[in-house]
């Protein structure tokens, strides 16, 4: 699936037995930093995360795989 990257980057953290793990942003950003004395145009692709989390009743998505 293809999203913007300011929708990428409002991934949450993945949290697993209690462990919370880094949001997407901490992940693509160093990436994103590089690249960026390349180009400014980046087309995003995320797999659809299989597990949906819920933060105040509403869903959060968890992109693991970009």
């Amino acid at each position: 699936m293809e999203i913007t990257l300011p929708k990428l980057l409002e991934g949450k953290p993945t949290i697993i037995k209690n462990k919370e793990y880094f949001a997407t942003k901490e992940y693509v950003n160093p990436f994103l930093d590089v690249m960026s004395k390349f180009t400014n145009d980046f087309v995003v692709k995320v797999q659809t995360p299989d597990q949906i989390t819920t933060t105040d009743g509403e869903e959060d998505l968890t992109f693991n795989r970009v």
